[in-house]
């Protein structure tokens, strides 16, 4: 797995937000913000910088998983990228 968090600078200890995506298929597994942090574009910036990190050290990009919660597909959509079908339905945290 690859993992990519954002901390608070002020508070390095407080995580904002965290990416993890499989390293073979590149299937996002997890993605969440700070329930105080959400709306911000934390994940958008955080899928970002994923694709950057990718591009820049070879490894496999993060990509869309199939099983989405309702509001990880809405983000999905919103940042773009190919969206396969959701397969199972996710309960949401």
């Amino acid at each position: 797995m690859h993992t990519l968090s954002a901390y608070n600078e002020a508070n390095p200890a407080h995580q904002l937000g965290t990416i993890i995506w499989h390293k073979k298929s590149g299937n996002v597994d997890w993605i969440r913000t700070h329930q105080d942090y959400r709306g911000l574009g934390l994940a958008t910036s955080l899928w970002e910088k994923a694709h950057k990190l990718a591009a820049d050290t070879g490894i496999k990009a993060p990509q869309h998983s199939p099983h989405r919660t309702d509001t990880g597909n809405v983000w999905a959509k919103a940042v773009g990228g190919k969206l396969p079908p959701r397969r199972t339905e996710v309960p949401e945290q």
